[in-house]
């Protein structure tokens, strides 16, 4: 897993390409990518490369902003877990011996936490990696979804989340 001790990062769209408009779906970025850049501007890491429609993507970062910044996650995040870590250990918890009318409150905590921090939400029918942008444990961190979290290997970086907030694209 990448070191959450590690320096603070950006975090940044970038376009590659020309826009394209699309009088039914809107404004695609071929290529559009999520990026890290060090502290130096050199890009660090690509997290996502995909052809996306913009508007979704800036509307749900809008709307999700205060609790991407504010709400941390669900459970209780264990020293040295990233946030899809912790959230994968909430899924875990969920098991057919549970009530199952507790199973569906620990559920509905966890997807509500999930469609509000996870970007695959601003991006719907598209294919793109599952990304968390979050309030963790050591502070804002971007990081990747765990499926399995014995399986799955977990990395995750810190973020200037007001400097992502301040560069997104514009419509």
């Amino acid at each position: 897993m990448s070191d959450a001790s590690g320096p603070v990062r950006r975090l940044r769209f970038v376009e590659k390409t020309a826009r394209q408009d699309n009088p039914r779906f809107g404004t695609m970025c071929p290529d559009l990518s999520l990026i890290l850049l060090e502290l130096d501007d050199q890009p660090a890491q690509v997290l996502i490369q995909a052809d996306l429609f913009l508007e979704p993507m800036l509307e749900w970062l809008e709307t999700n902003e205060a609790l991407i910044r504010d709400d941390p996650p669900v459970m209780t995040q264990l020293p040295g877990e990233t946030i899809g870590q912790t959230l994968a250990r909430g899924y875990e918890f969920i098991d057919d011996d549970m009530d199952v009318d507790l199973a569906l409150l620990v559920y509905k905590a966890l997807y509500q936490y999930n469609s509000t921090h996870n970007i695959v939400f601003g991006a719907p029918g598209m294919q793109i990696p599952r990304v968390l942008i979050g309030h963790g444990a050591d502070g804002f961190e971007v990081c990747n979804w765990i499926d399995d979290r014995e399986k799955d290997t977990a990395w995750r970086y810190l973020i200037d989340i007001d400097d992502f907030f301040a560069n997104l694209p514009s419509l």
